[in-house]
């Protein structure tokens, strides 16, 4: 059922895709799908979990690994994009279900949200710590990482790059390198 909603979503949205719809598509009785699931809310948690289950841990060990914090940081918006690139139904589906969850599961929004940050917060406290990163606000740079991240996967997605996929990959680490850069004599 899961595949099923992850498909639609991405196509349609979640508010434009029935729960009968997704009974009906993954071949199940709308019945099967209450067995399941108690709502739209929790199908969408779990299209978002699914989704983020695939590259989640990859990311989360390039933000700790121990290479220097630039290059963890280049890796991880490389990562994150070409992934975004690579499973477009994938990403359209999260897309889908962070905006559904922005309007209508506030709660899980912000879960989400506070836990896409804390890997970059932490990043960017230990390059500060390292004295590889210029000094900053790591909440706010992260909040602005994850706004260009969402918005540059959302254009992926939808093939409105006015570049290829690599060129605006490219372009964001090359943006974030120089926000984040210690300048040195």
């Amino acid at each position: 059922m899961v595949d099923s909603a992850t498909e639609l979503f991405a196509r349609f949205g979640v508010s434009d895709t029935s729960l009968h719809t997704v009974a009906e598509h993954a071949g199940y009785s709308r019945g099967a799908f209450h067995s399941n699931f108690a709502d739209k809310a929790e199908l969408a948690e779990a299209v978002a979990l699914s989704a983020t289950s695939t590259i989640g841990p990859t990311l989360d060990a390039l933000l700790s690994g121990p290479s220097p914090s630039s290059e963890r940081l280049r890796d991880y918006i490389r990562g994150y994009l070409s992934f975004c690139a690579e499973h477009p139904v994938q990403t359209g589906a999260l897309i889908a279900v962070v905006g559904f969850q922005s309007r209508f599961d506030t709660a899980r929004f912000t879960s989400r949200m506070e836990e896409s940050f804390r890997g970059l917060i932490g990043l960017f406290e230990d390059g500060q710590n390292r004295d590889e990163m210029r000094p900053f606000d790591p909440w706010f740079m992260a909040y602005v990482l994850r706004t260009t991240l969402d918005a540059s996967a959302a254009r992926i997605d939808a093939g409105t790059l006015p570049t290829s996929a690599e060129e605006t990959i490219n372009e964001v680490v090359d943006i974030f390198d120089l926000a984040t850069r210690r300048e040195t004599n």
